[in-house]
């Protein structure tokens, strides 16, 4: 799970509308809020909002992409019971919740969210608002459901090695917070987007490449956004094309996904648009030999 300070922009005894940059920062101890992120609303990202039984959650759709993935999770929290809505990727910057509040423009809706009154076109910040005040009215708590998964986010366990050469190996994840410290000399091949918070965690870490969607670019770029921090840190850096790939699932990303975007390190060693993830990958963990 990311840390993360979440913003209060209204509150009402116990119950408050927030706003977070990642959705992985999100558990039970928000089950009272409505969330207002930055983070696609793919399966996984819906997986873990139900498993937190949020008042309500506002994401990106991150261009929606292939088999309309970016929005895969409004089904997941719509089962859950969970109001939930997406802003068109060109409205506001993937992982940056303030800008999904203040400049998000709703794209697709649950049919929950809908019996709130939100549309397609409405503000993020009106529906918001219709969220926090149904939460107000509804006090009964939404049914919390077991985590199927069990899973916690920066847990060995959620990763998947696919290639390994000397000390360095691919890591594959469906979110790029279950890497952590013992990555350092890892190749990642991740879910998740390649916006600025996702670069700023990485480079943290210290890790040697990573292979992220595009979250169909949006606005200002913004889903390929880290590749820039990585570039800072002298990691290789790409983004697939979120129609290659269905954001949320790191599968998709090494099997299926093609690279749309690469960073000036990892321009230098050969990687081009529309190679193989498979390919760039492999590019890169023989690069980790040097």
């Amino acid at each position: 799970m990311v840390k993360e300070v979440h913003k209060v922009v209204k509150q009402s005894n116990e119950y408050r509308l927030i706003i977070a940059n990642s959705a992985t920062s999100i558990n039970e101890i928000n089950v009272n809020d409505v969330v207002v992120d930055g983070s696609h609303s793919g399966r996984n990202v819906g997986e873990m909002i139900a498993d937190a039984a949020v008042r309500g959650r506002i994401g990106n759709d991150a261009g929606m992409g292939k088999g309309k993935a970016g929005i895969e999770g409004l089904r997941i929290l719509e089962e859950a019971g969970i109001p939930a809505a997406a802003v068109f990727s060109t409205s506001a910057r993937i992982g940056d919740g303030t800008s999904t509040y203040e400049e998000g423009v709703i794209s697709s809706i649950n049919t929950i969210g809908k019996s709130l009154g939100i549309t397609s076109g409405m503000t993020a910040k009106a529906a918001a608002n219709l969220m926090f005040e149904a939460s107000l009215r509804k006090k009964a708590q939404v049914t919390q459901r077991k985590a199927r998964s069990g899973r916690t986010s920066g847990k060995d366990s959620q990763q998947k090695m696919v290639e390994t050469s000397g000390k360095s190996r691919i890591i594959v994840v469906d979110t790029t917070s279950d890497i952590n410290e013992t990555n350092s000399n890892d190749v990642i091949v991740t879910g998740s987007h390649q916006g600025l918070n996702s670069g700023h965690y990485l480079s943290g870490l210290g890790i040697k490449g990573a292979i992220g969607n595009d979250a169909g670019l949006g606005k200002d770029d913004a889903g390929i956004a880290g590749l820039k921090i990585l570039d800072e840190h002298g990691i290789l850096g790409a983004a697939v094309s979120s129609m290659s790939a269905r954001i949320g699932n790191g599968k998709s990303t090494y099997e299926q996904g093609k690279i749309s975007a690469v960073n000036k390190t990892a321009e230098k060693l050969g990687l081009i648009a529309g190679m193989p993830t498979k390919e760039a990958a492999i590019r890169m963990l023989d690069a980790c030999k040097k």
